[in-house]
């Protein structure tokens, strides 16, 4: 697969533009993501169980604050050290130093188990296909406690195959360098569910700067993904539309809440699920 296309693409083989990383140190995550509407669904699961909570994606810490101000036990894991960074300062910022592990979803290992592990913020995305997501939901099961809870969102979204028309998806003032920007995204969608988005920044300078970053993401099928999950011998508490726990019936969002069996529970038996 290709990693830039269209005027992306363009600007990069004409040397108007430089590649950049999306989750480096100069992104703007913190910023542009102010979103809140997970996190009661989040600190009420983690206060279910007993044992420390695994924040499974945890970026520059935005759940994993809520989790560490609500007093429960918790620790964060991401794939990109630049965001981990970014959440300890964050954290020690409010008093509080979890563990933070520099990892990947799809094979980590860590020394404990947990009583419940969150990948919140739909960033099982970034499993590109069933094998990958597979991966991470036996992983996520080998460091559960017997009991625990694996709570996760997710995009279910369909769209149609080909180029899609760019779109506008920022434009502001950059908060440290006081300049005019704007974010322009397109996305070329693959037939799996997978797509790829070329986001081209415009930093309004003189000189004018623009960077091209590159994110390879994938939605999946409601029923496609619960099955998964049983298959990794989880039982289903709840398939939701929302957080609000709404049973799903439709939607680009979908909500899973599952618990691993307890050691009593043998294997084969049926679970019973409230799905």
């Amino acid at each position: 697969m290709e990693e830039y296309f269209g005027f992306a693409r363009e600007l990069l083989e004409s040397g108007q533009a430089e590649p950049g990383a999306v989750y480096g140190m100069d992104s703007l995550y913190d910023y542009l993501v102010q979103f809140q509407d997970d996190i009661p669904f989040y600190v009420d699961t983690a206060k279910r169980v007993q044992g420390p909570v695994l924040d499974l994606g945890c970026g520059t810490g935005r759940v994993l604050l809520a989790l560490a101000q609500a007093g429960i036990t918790c620790e964060g894991m991401d794939i990109s050290q630049p965001m981990l960074n970014l959440a300890a300062e964050k954290l020690q910022a409010h008093g509080y130093s979890p563990a933070l592990h520099h990892g990947d979803m799809t094979g980590f290992s860590v020394p404990r188990r947990y009583g419940a592990i969150l990948i919140p913020y739909q960033s099982m995305m970034y499993m590109l296909d069933d094998t990958m997501r597979r991966q991470v939901l036996t992983t996520a099961y080998r460091h559960l406690q017997p009991g625990g809870l694996l709570a996760f969102d997710f995009d279910c979204s369909h769209r149609e195959t080909g180029d899609h028309a760019p779109y506008l998806a920022l434009q502001g003032i950059h908060p440290f360098k006081q300049h005019i920007m704007l974010q322009v995204v397109q996305m070329r969608v693959y037939e799996g569910g997978r797509r790829l988005l070329n986001q081209i920044n415009y930093e309004l300078t003189e000189p004018v700067v623009i960077t091209v970053q590159r994110s390879l993401e994938a939605s999946c099928p409601v029923q496609e993904m619960t099955a998964l999950v049983r298959e990794a011998g989880y039982c289903i508490e709840g398939v939701y539309q929302d957080f609000a726990q709404t049973p799903y019936e439709s939607g680009p969002e979908c909500v899973i809440r599952a618990v691993k069996p307890r050691a009593d529970n043998r294997e084969g038996q049926p679970c019973a699920e409230q799905p």
